[in-house]
């Protein structure tokens, strides 16, 4: 029995040594296709394209990103404006910044007013992302 468990503590060992390997590659691989998702999305802007149909990938297509935050100085002008614009009871007195973000991406699609710049700090990019082909 005590053979077993020296094995399982090896095969544990080796497991984890896999996982990390794995992340590092992975964190990699990721690296590569922000720096695609970005090279693709300067040149498709240079060229004023928006979509670009691959025969056997799909459509890779042109994409704004927004990233918005609230610094925590700004927290109180923020719960003001939601108040302001009868958005109080969206969330509680507390948004995370993955919520603010949605709110601000929806608002702002949607053509309805969105915090100015005295209250959220925006950066907008263009990426490209992939709508896969259907089999």
């Amino acid at each position: 029995m005590e053979s077993n468990i020296i094995d399982n503590i090896k095969q544990l060992k080796k497991l984890q040594d896999k996982k990390a390997k794995l992340k590092n590659t992975l964190s990699e691989i990721n690296s590569e296709i922000d720096q695609l998702k970005s090279d693709l999305a300067k040149y498709m802007e240079h060229h004023d394209l928006q979509n670009i149909k691959v025969k056997g990938v799909g459509t890779a297509f042109l994409t704004p990103v927004f990233f918005a935050r609230i610094n925590k100085e700004n927290y109180p002008k923020l719960l003001q404006w939601l108040d302001d614009n009868a958005l109080g009871n969206l969330a509680p007195r507390k948004i995370s910044p993955q919520t603010f973000q949605a709110l601000y991406r929806e608002r702002l699609e949607n053509n309805e007013p969105v915090p100015g710049p005295d209250i959220a700090e925006v950066k907008t990019i263009k990426e490209t992302r992939l709508l896969k082909k259907s089999k």
